[in-house]
């Protein structure tokens, strides 16, 4: 069972490959899911590879993440609007009700990634959420609905997070990509492994991986052909073998001082 998550400037999308060893029959379903802000409400659609839509329901509140286990089982944080932030749980089989697995009423969930069918990893922050706030990360045991243990925290260097915008599993670690531009290799443990990639700041919304790369959805300022100023979305590839735009701006220049 694999899946991978690309996300776009008008939803999320979720791939997802279940194989049945009872029928050894493989079933594809993309899970999508779009906000709506002036009435703060989630659209959360299933469809076939084909296109079909075989599943549709709102949500009460603006979705920040979701994750799919590789039981089926779904996980979702959402926008708090009180003192508490919640993570929910429903089964793709029938998601028909989220039912709450943990609750804090101190710092709030944001990025999501599940590890495993009983470990969530969850980014933190404490609210307000500003360029101040106090950051880290949580592996939470979603059977017992309670913090396992807790890892890294705010900063833009090393095992440092500033505001993790997606995670991934990267067999049995974890790939952290934060609003800095960084990608990050951690255990399941939460032990920092090393940077495996670095691009500029803010531009990354999200990433899947396949091989040793990651695929990025970015979004950015650029020059047009007519040399104008517009704001464009691209998908662009960066190996994970510790690359950086820095470094590789930084051997074009050199070489052109050279020639």
């Amino acid at each position: 069972m694999f899946k991978f998550t690309i996300c776009q400037a008008s939803g999320e999308y979720h791939f997802r490959c279940q194989t049945t060893s009872t029928t050894c029959s493989v079933v594809f379903q993309i899970v999508y899911s779009c906000g709506e802000d002036k009435e703060r409400t989630t659209e959360l659609r299933f469809f076939t590879m084909a296109g079909e839509m075989t599943h549709e329901q709102f949500i009460d509140g603006l979705l920040i993440s979701l994750t799919i286990a590789d039981n089926g089982d779904m996980y979702i944080t959402k926008q708090p609007t009180g003192t508490s932030s919640f993570i929910y749980r429903a089964s793709m089989d029938a998601p028909l009700g989220w039912d709450e697995v943990i609750e804090s009423t101190a710092d709030a969930f944001y990025t999501l990634c599940a590890l495993s069918d009983d470990t969530v990893v969850a980014a933190m922050s404490t609210r307000p959420v500003n360029m101040y706030s106090k950051q880290r990360m949580v592996l939470v045991d979603t059977n017992a609905g309670k913090i396992r243990s807790s890892f890294s925290k705010e900063g833009k260097e090393g095992s440092d997070i500033f505001f993790p915008r997606a995670i991934r599993k990267y067999g049995e670690d974890m790939v952290v990509m934060d609003k800095s531009g960084r990608f990050m290799c951690f255990s399941a443990k939460g032990e920092y492994k090393g940077l495996l990639a670095e691009i500029d700041a803010y531009l990354a919304n999200g990433f899947c991986i396949k091989d040793n790369a990651a695929l990025m959805a970015i979004s950015g300022v650029v020059l047009d052909q007519e040399n104008r100023t517009i704001c464009d979305d691209w998908l662009e590839w960066i190996s994970l073998d510790g690359s950086s735009w820095r470094k590789q701006r930084e051997e074009k220049r050199a070489a052109a001082a050279k020639s």
